[in-house]
């Protein structure tokens, strides 16, 4: 797992959910983060492609389990480049 990935994912999300104290590693998922809904979600995918240069293939977006395979996407992609 590539932390500065999950360092990205982090930032990212502590901007789009207005929390600098979210905390994040492979393992967390929606319902660890008060406000993760899928309106939220769908904003922080579009920050997420913004902040790292990638498009994510929409079939697999609402199917992420956690934020480890959400890592994964995002290394698929930035590999694809």
């Amino acid at each position: 797992m590539n932390q500065a990935i999950l360092d990205g994912i982090q930032q990212t999300m502590r901007a789009e959910f207005r929390n600098p104290s979210i905390v994040i590693d492979a393992a967390t998922t929606a319902e660890d983060v008060d406000g993760w809904d899928s309106l939220a979600h769908a904003r922080l995918i579009l920050a997420l492609e913004e902040r790292f240069g990638v498009t994510f293939p929409a079939a697999r977006l609402f199917d992420l389990k956690n934020v480890g395979e959400l890592a994964e996407l995002i290394q698929a992609g930035l590999a694809g480049r």
